[in-house]
């Protein structure tokens, strides 16, 4: 049963779509490895504009690069045709006498609206805060934002694997290997856990190569829990997978259902963790979607953690409900097509069906 694994998991390495489902996260990490030496806030930094015939006194000009970006514009018109370019978020600043105005575009994102309407009591004020020493840790304000990302490259990987076991099956009903299957001696459970076995292992190859580019060094204490989350959600894909290449007539059907799955596995804690939805990052309803606790649970190993037990509990629950759901749909498929052998049979030997 080994090789047998080993000589699907080789055949499947020879189709483009499991070849990319394997590289793609990979790729991801190793873009996400060299992105960690890149400052994400300055990526985010406020742009203010000033017009040059206006110039501003040396330190308020200085105190303005403090905060950002400042870019000088021929004229007051050039300013406000900055401003109002909806593929920037500049604030126009212009001298007043007793102090600063503002002016902006409105469409702006929420932080440089705010930011745009104190900026002239800051100014007023500019002289108080010079006396008040502040100190950012760059390094750790980013951490959330890279924490996310890692997270997302990781749980793609980890779901990537249902593509192996889907591909595996459909590729032998276009070929006609799936008829051959059935009349193997080969229990149902052994060749469900064959087909399983090919996506998993594609998966957990292709998570672990992930999480070693993104997370490397890996502390010792993070592997239990991180071996565990990876194994249990590379078999829920491999399940997923499984159901698909069933379910499935066709290549082209097969493939579009793949991608809807994928896509329902990848996007929602995505989404939930960005709108912070109740019960996001907590145990509630978004947990019963089996990729929102596989992200939680890394990322709550990313933040310090040893072992999250809650949410491997949960992926372990439903790995056992899907596979009972499996066995339970192919045994009732068995036992049609017995009946529908043993009618066939019988109208063989006897010209009749002896079941009328």
């Amino acid at each position: 049963m080994g090789k047998g694994l080993l000589y699907q998991l080789k055949s499947c390495f020879r189709d483009k779509m499991c070849v990319l489902s394997f590289l793609l996260p990979v790729a991801a990490g190793i873009a996400l490895h060299f992105l960690g030496e890149v400052d994400l806030l300055e990526l985010a930094e406020p742009e203010f504009g000033v017009v040059k015939e206006s110039l501003f006194a040396a330190d308020i000009q200085s105190w303005l690069e403090e905060m950002g970006t400042v870019r000088v514009y021929p004229s007051e018109e050039a300013l406000e045709e900055a401003v109002l370019e909806p593929s920037t978020n500049i604030m126009g600043i212009l001298p007043r006498e007793d102090g600063i105005s503002v002016i902006r575009a409105g469409d702006e994102q929420e932080l440089y609206r705010r930011l745009a309407d104190r900026l002239p009591l800051l100014y007023e004020e500019r002289a108080a805060i010079k006396t008040v020493q502040v100190t950012l840790d760059v390094r750790e304000a980013d951490t959330g934002m890279k924490k996310l990302l890692l997270s997302i490259c990781i749980v793609t990987a980890m779901f990537m694997g249902g593509t192996f076991s889907a591909m595996n099956i459909l590729g032998e009903k276009e070929d006609g290997i799936l008829l051959v299957n059935d009349i193997l001696p080969c229990s149902r459970l052994a060749y469900l856990f064959q087909k399983i076995g090919v996506g998993l292992l594609g998966g957990v190859l292709s998570a672990g190569l992930t999480t070693g580019i993104c997370i490397w060094p890996v502390r010792l204490s993070r592997l239990p829990g991180l071996a565990a989350v990876i194994f249990l959600s590379a078999f829920l894909a491999s399940l997923a997978g499984a159901f698909i290449g069933r379910a499935a007539e066709g290549l082209m059907t097969g493939i579009g259902l793949l991608k809807l799955v994928m896509i329902g596995f990848i996007a929602p804690p995505i989404l939930f963790w960005l709108l912070d939805a109740p019960g996001g990052g907590r145990i509630g309803l978004t947990c019963l979607i089996p990729s929102v606790p596989a992200f939680q649970g890394i990322m709550e190993l990313l933040e310090g953690g040893v072992f999250p037990g809650e949410y491997i509990l949960l992926l372990a629950i439903r790995c056992g409900v899907w596979l009972a759901l499996y066995l339970r749909t192919d045994g009732n498929r068995e036992r049609r097509k017995g009946a529908a052998g043993r009618r066939r049979h019988g109208r063989v030997q006897t010209g009749r069906d002896p079941y009328e």
